[in-house]
């Protein structure tokens, strides 16, 4: 679970108020893991390093390609979401 946070202040300006708000989502940047790979149970590991083939891969590999590999393995759907900072204007009349 995430920690949220909104601010929101309102201005009345004749007949229309305008309401001013900042809502931060996820506001600690905490890294939540909602699934996980089912080879390791973890978010960011598939396992293949820790096999024989996977550490011949890796001792053979350019650093390029250890990049593209770690990022390949990295499922960006297994996180919640980032750090959101939304920042906006109601105007009501």
């Amino acid at each position: 679970s995430h920690l949220d946070l909104r601010v929101d202040h309102t201005i009345s300006l004749g007949p229309a108020s305008v309401s001013v708000y900042l809502w931060v989502l996820n506001l600690l940047n905490t890294r939540n893991v909602i699934d996980v790979w089912i080879t390791t149970g973890l978010a960011d590991d598939i396992g293949y390093l820790s096999t024989s083939g996977g550490k011949d891969f890796w001792a053979g590999a350019t650093p390029a390609e250890k990049d593209n590999f770690l990022m390949r393995q990295m499922d960006y759907n297994n996180y919640g979401i980032p750090r959101q900072i939304r920042l906006g204007v109601k105007v009501a009349f």
